[in-house]
């Protein structure tokens, strides 16, 4: 667990002692201390990926990347990384994001034709505590991406950044249409909402094949998989 005493990485920690999950690594900015785990699973500063992708790559150690501020070099690094190892990177954990962005996605194509008549504009808002440092956040560059599917580069998402207000974030899909607004919004309230999903996600990946996975290939396995069919469970 590489960023163990962080917001996040301490919560993880502590859903992996719920679920029966031993964590036998641990890095904070102090040091990494502990054995070489089955996973690692990274949630610090983009900075330690460096360190990261040298650590799996010595002990063949799959990597599950969900560290903010990534840089393409960065994402070069993680696919690179993916050739020898699975690597798991998620830009959101939770589930209501990956439902969020599904929405999105579907309605990528209707959002093109409607701003191609001049009757829609799309705009995606994050919403985080002011500590946040990255802006926009992953979350918010995915949902855009989204938003833009199937359109052909025609459409022009625009994306605003709030840093500010309650932990933790909301992240909004917002489309104008005149008077009218759609707007599509996923909040969380608790670092603790992303936790489980992390060491089930972690566990899931130990079983995969090298190659770059995303969350849409852990949640497509998560809701069409018995979990008595994983020996994980």
């Amino acid at each position: 667990m590489i960023g163990a005493g962080g917001r996040l990485g301490s919560r993880i920690v502590a859903a992996a002692g719920t679920l029966g999950v031993d964590v036998t690594l641990r890095g904070t900015r102090a040091g990494w201390a502990g054995g070489v785990p089955d996973v690692l699973v990274d949630v610090s500063l983009a900075p330690a990926l460096p360190d990261v992708f040298d650590y799996c790559h010595t002990h063949k150690v799959p990597l599950l990347s969900a560290s903010s501020g990534l840089t393409p070099e960065h994402r070069a690094g993680l696919a690179a990384l993916a050739e020898l190892v699975p690597v798991l990177r998620a830009d959101n954990l939770s589930l209501g994001n990956w439902i969020q962005r599904a929405l999105t996605s579907h309605l990528g194509p209707m959002f093109g034709r409607l701003h191609a008549e001049g009757l829609g504009a799309v705009t995606v808002l994050d919403r985080h505590p002011t500590y946040k440092l990255d802006r926009p956040s992953a979350t918010a560059l995915a949902l855009a991406d989204r938003a833009a599917t199937g359109t052909d580069g025609t459409l022009d998402v625009r994306i605003e950044s709030i840093r500010a207000g309650m932990p933790v974030c909301e992240h909004d899909v917002r489309l104008a249409l005149g008077d009218e607004e759609l707007v599509l919004r996923h909040a969380v309230r608790d670092w603790a909402a992303y936790a489980p999903v992390a060491v089930r996600a972690a566990c899931w990946l130990t079983g995969q094949p090298a190659a770059l996975h995303t969350m849409d290939d852990f949640y497509t396995w998560l809701l069409t998989t018995s979990a008595t069919d994983d020996g994980k469970e």
